[in-house]
């Protein structure tokens, strides 16, 4: 019974952890966008440095 509840304890726990970590990175993704757009429409050029810069860890931390 205990290692029944601990595997679905265990599975609910990853699955926890993936979908919080795909809400963060979209969530991430779409303030990136935002953040961008509202550089380009000032005419500013740090914006591609800006996604370069943040885009690196999220690619990076994939297995």
């Amino acid at each position: 019974m205990s290692a029944w509840y601990s595997s679905l304890l265990s599975r609910y726990f990853r699955f926890h952890r993936m979908f919080m970590a795909a809400l963060f990175q979209s969530t991430f993704l779409y303030y990136l966008t935002s953040v961008k757009s509202s550089f380009t429409e000032t005419g500013h050029s740090h914006a591609s440095e800006l996604s370069l810069l943040c885009r690196a860890p999220l690619s990076s931390r994939e297995p």
